[in-house]
């Protein structure tokens, strides 16, 4: 189960991933976001947030907003 913390985190980043968080579990680092696409799947993408610090992690699966 993920602890609330992670979960403020990634509501937070998913509304916007130019945020500078702190990792919610060790608290030295900023967390890293990448995006990733799928090549069969042109709606969804993966939101991948990482510390490179302790290695905490969390993946979002995210929709494309409509331009």
């Amino acid at each position: 189960m993920m602890k609330q913390e992670w979960i403020d985190v990634v509501n937070q980043l998913a509304d916007n991933p130019a945020l500078s968080i702190t990792c919610p579990d060790c608290g030295c680092y900023v967390l890293e976001i990448l995006d990733v696409d799928s090549p069969l799947n042109t709606v969804d993408f993966e939101r991948y947030i990482a510390c490179s610090h302790c290695k905490a992690q969390a993946v979002i699966k995210m929709k494309r907003k409509k331009s």
